[in-house]
């Protein structure tokens, strides 16, 4: 995905990996790996905030590439970009128990309208609520009974919501907001992706015509992941992981690992090697290639991990 994004514009590369993790964390809507912290399972929807200059940094376009991948991939996914909170959780109570974005390009403004707009304030509730995918109440203004002078309340209820959030905010984001919105929690959960620099300038040019097969392949893969397919090279069993979890048949898992301690180490596995530095990616089936994204010398770090 990151070497698709970076031939049709000069964004900088953490905003393609930010994008792709989104997109990954809503074809996995039903995947909850138990952790040490989390025995329940932890769900993967992921609150992501792109951050950047409005006009030159391209974070725009970079979430209109990951729309246009879900809407390639057949998902139903979208939430409206506008609206009052309430009309946002009406939606997500439609869409009880199945993956949604909500992608708005200007998501900074939305963030100051949090503390400006009286109209907007139950959305900081509503955002911290539903992020951790437990049912949700959401009650609004008492409603009059028709024929009679009672009232009763008007409750929305949203069940197993799985929300996840890609936006974009100029530099100064931070600035509309407050130290409550640190202490409530809800500027912890979202990841900002905020590049220090990106690729040379890059021309508006022609459609490769390479570029619409390559974009139908990361569909095609976007969709056998949602289907549960997680083996690195697609060729998996319909069980997530490849190993029936959850609810899946697939190749058995692996056996007992070795007896040392496992390495701390951080690595990434980002690409599988073609002999054409230009050209890293390839989807033959090949093994991936690991790096150590720590050490500037590993000889297999990519082309593109040198960048800020």
């Amino acid at each position: 995905w990151i070497e698709h994004c970076a031939k049709r514009v000069d964004a900088a590369y953490e905003y393609h990996e930010a994008v792709a993790l989104t997109m990954l964390a809503v074809a996995t809507a039903g995947l909850k790996p138990p952790l040490s912290v989390w025995p329940e399972g932890l769900k993967t929807n992921l609150y992501v905030l792109l951050v950047g200059h409005s006009s030159l940094s391209r974070k725009s376009t970079s979430i209109r590439f990951g729309r246009n991948l879900l809407t390639a991939a057949r998902f139903d996914w979208k939430l409206p970009d506008g609206g009052s909170p309430e009309g946002l959780v009406e939606q997500i109570a439609h869409r009880s128990g199945k993956a949604s974005l909500w992608a708005v390009s200007e998501f900074g403004q939305k963030l100051e309208d949090l503390e400006r707009k009286a109209s907007d304030a139950g959305l900081k509730k509503v955002l911290l609520e539903i992020y951790d995918g437990d049912d949700y109440e959401h009650r609004r203004v008492d409603k009059r009974v028709k024929g009679q002078g009672s009232t009763a309340p008007d409750v929305i209820h949203v069940r197993d919501p799985y929300v996840s959030i890609l936006g974009g905010a100029t530099e100064d984001v931070l600035q509309a907001l407050s130290t409550r919105d640190i202490a409530s929690g809800l500027l912890p959960r979202f990841a900002y992706v905020w590049p220090t620099s990106k690729p040379e300038y890059m021309d508006v040019d022609e459609v490769d015509e390479s570029w619409g097969p390559e974009f139908g392949r990361l569909a095609a893969r976007l969709a056998q992941i949602k289907n549960g397919n997680l083996s690195p090279t697609g060729s998996g069993g319909p069980g997530y992981g490849g190993n029936g979890q959850p609810g899946g048949s697939g190749p058995p898992a692996a056996g007992p690992g070795p007896t040392t301690a496992p390495s701390t180490k951080r690595v990434k596995t980002w690409y599988r090697p073609t002999g054409d530095p230009n050209n890293p990616l390839i989807t033959d089936g090949t093994e991936p290639v690991n790096y150590d994204p720590d050490d500037p010398s590993d000889p297999n770090r990519p082309p593109w991990a040198n960048a800020s």
